[in-house]
């Protein structure tokens, strides 16, 4: 988005108007489901989708634009799933391994759902760090950005985390 039109988004939601507002979710709804469905559960993504918007919502007369809008939504999107995860003291759910069958359809889904597992044994630090770079693609200057922390500390981070998401695939029984 431009600055213009994120001014104009802004302008017209401090004024109660919805117009730019469904522009702001046409822009990101995508990429915060993207982001949620990596820190929770998926049967609780929509409501947290919402929530995330609402945040959005009243945070917008407070955004003060000395960072990009999308890395403001994904740091609104991030600390919403950190509190979410902290309230729920999400575990792993258990997962039968021997229905992995090479080659299947459901051989794709359940390695993605075993790496949303491992996900969940990582610390909430290691976590953040390996999905927004790793997976949603920001740069380390970006996440730093998101998690307000030098990008020193994104590096190192980084590095841990794909070191335990590489042990606990290995030891879940994924060949890498």
């Amino acid at each position: 988005m431009h600055e213009f039109e994120i001014n104009r988004i802004i302008k017209q939601s401090t004024q109660g108007e919805l117009t730019g507002f469904s522009d702001l979710y046409k822009s990101y709804a995508r990429m915060i489901r993207s982001v949620l469905y990596k820190f929770c559960q998926p049967e609780e993504i929509d409501d947290l989708v919402q929530d995330a918007f609402i945040k959005i919502w009243n945070g917008l007369p407070r955004f003060k634009q000395n960072c990009k809008l999308k890395t403001w939504v994904y740091r609104v999107t991030y600390n919403l799933a950190l509190d979410h995860v902290r309230k729920k003291k999400l575990k792993i759910a258990d997962i039968d391994l021997q229905r992995i069958s090479a080659g299947s359809e459901e051989n794709e889904f359940m390695k993605k759902d075993l790496v949303q597992k491992s996900l969940t044994t990582l610390t909430e630090e290691h976590r953040a760090v390996l999905v927004l770079h790793s997976m949603e693609g920001l740069s380390v200057d970006e996440v730093a950005d998101v998690l307000e922390i030098p990008s020193g500390t994104v590096k190192s981070r980084l590095h841990h985390a794909r070191s335990k998401m590489h042990d606990a695939l290995t030891a879940s029984g994924v060949k890498l």
